[in-house]
């Protein structure tokens, strides 16, 4: 766990150094980006529909929003709104195979994304009941609606993670650096993993949570109010420079 703190340490410590310096990459720089994923040519290019079963979803993304919502219709609907992209080399791809999908931000290669800006919204049949969602993302928002999964990964850099409704999920990790996360959450195990970012959780009324919290330089807020009950939801986090909020929906 020290060990692991100390390196978090390092994480920030650097941030702070390419800040000063004018800014430098994590992952990504601030005006490239690369996109490497493997059998190119099975996937779609730019907008469309998913008709086969789907009880997986992956995606990676980068400078824009990322929204999984659901909605009344039968297909998982997959866009994105774009500016500043002149080429089709820079349309999103995608492919539903095996019943996973899995969503690229563009063509394989190193991009120019200066000027670039997209939002992709991932629209799935209400009621759909998932079993692994894994979404990466670097300077982007996640908003998720009240999602039903199995498991829920979500890591991010520079960027805010959000529901707007309780997600229902047997586990859930949050990976982040500089970004603060917003859930109204349902969970058996909760783990938390964050570089400079504050993260609130609304658990549900009756919940019996047993948190476990380490830090560097973070506070942990807890103004639940949760009597014994039936659910369990284990909480694990490691901060630095962050504070975790646990609160009653």
């Amino acid at each position: 766990m020290k060990k692991n703190i100390l390196w978090r340490v390092a994480v920030l410590l650097s941030l702070l150094v390419c800040a000063l310096l004018g800014g430098c990459s994590y992952g990504n720089s601030p005006f490239w980006t690369d996109v490497i994923f493997p059998s190119e040519s099975e996937y779609a290019v730019g907008n469309g529909s998913v008709t086969e079963t789907v009880e997986n979803i992956t995606l990676e993304w980068v400078n824009g929003d990322v929204s999984i919502v659901y909605y009344d219709g039968a297909t998982i609907e997959i866009s994105e709104t774009k500016k500043g992209v002149t080429s089709d080399d820079l349309l999103l791809r995608y492919r539903a195979k095996g019943g996973t999908l899995d969503i690229r931000y563009a063509k394989n290669g190193r991009w120019n994304i200066f000027n670039v800006e997209k939002d992709l919204t991932v629209k799935i049949p209400a009621g759909t009941q998932l079993k692994n969602v894994t979404i990466d993302c670097v300077s982007a928002n996640v908003c998720l609606d009240g999602l039903a999964v199995n498991e829920l990964a979500v890591q991010t850099v520079s960027g805010e993670i959000e529901s707007t409704a309780t997600i229902r999920a047997d586990r859930c990790t949050i990976d982040t650096v500089s970004a603060n996360v917003t859930l109204s959450l349902r969970a058996s195990e909760v783990f938390i993993d964050t570089v400079s970012g504050n993260t609130t959780l609304l658990l549900p009324a009756g919940v019996n949570a047993t948190v476990s919290f380490e830090t560097v330089s973070g506070v942990l807020r807890n103004g639940k109010n949760y009597p014994e009950n039936s659910f369990l939801c284990s909480i694990s986090a490691e901060t630095v420079s962050g504070n975790l909020t646990l609160k009653n929906e």
